[in-house]
């Protein structure tokens, strides 16, 4: 038996196909993500959207001027203006203003899609490492204070040595490496936190 295809149920085949083969081009396959932290909806098309569409906004040619993970995926993607993104990737081009975008739509504008799913990835790996930061407990001092000393690693070419402080008003700071943080906080996993932050800030620049 020879199954027979009207011209109608080829193109829609070829049409499906297309868009398989689009959804798959545009998806983040970082490897150590998943996109979801990222990005509330998932795009199934190349860019089609936005500034994308506009005759004014250069399409390439753009640089990394930096990246942030801004806590929440609430800004919405300044190029393809669809996109709600967590880790922003902030672009600069020669003929235009900067445009503060996602992973995707960063990757395109620089053409090179494997460098924005890098930032984005360090971020992401930032953000696992500061939510385990108070664990396992930090250890206490002769004096009474809590301590931490870190080793030499991928995220970090030196070690690291955290004392937690308290003041006569019962607030928190750290002495980094023999530093001390600027500000005071109310809680001591506060001043943790602030600690962990000093050294691997949550913005990275280029």
């Amino acid at each position: 038996m020879t199954l027979k295809f009207t011209p109608f149920i080829i193109a829609a085949l070829a049409l499906f196909c297309f868009n398989t083969s689009n959804a798959w081009s545009m998806a983040c396959d970082c490897g150590e993500h998943d996109c979801s932290h990222e990005r509330k909806t998932f795009v199934s098309t190349l860019p089609s959207s936005g500034k994308w569409k506009d005759k004014v906004t250069p399409k390439s040619l753009w640089k990394c001027q930096d990246v942030e993970d801004l806590g929440n995926a609430n800004l919405l993607c300044e190029m393809c203006e669809r996109e709600y993104v967590r880790y922003a990737h902030t672009m600069k081009h020669t003929n235009h203003e900067n445009l503060t975008v996602g992973c995707i739509c960063a990757g395109h504008m620089e053409g090179d899609l494997k460098a924005s799913k890098e930032r984005e990835s360090y971020l992401h790996s930032r953000q696992q490492r500061r939510a385990r930061w108070l664990s396992p407990k930090w250890k206490t001092s002769e004096k009474g204070n809590s301590y931490k000393k870190t080793r030499k690693s991928s995220h970090d070419e030196v070690s690291h040595h955290i004392v937690m402080i308290k003041s006569k008003y019962n607030q928190y700071s750290a002495i980094i490496d023999g530093a001390k943080l600027g500000s005071w906080f109310q809680n001591i996993a506060e001043a943790q936190y602030a600690s962990f932050d000093y050294l691997w800030p949550a913005k990275k620049a280029f």
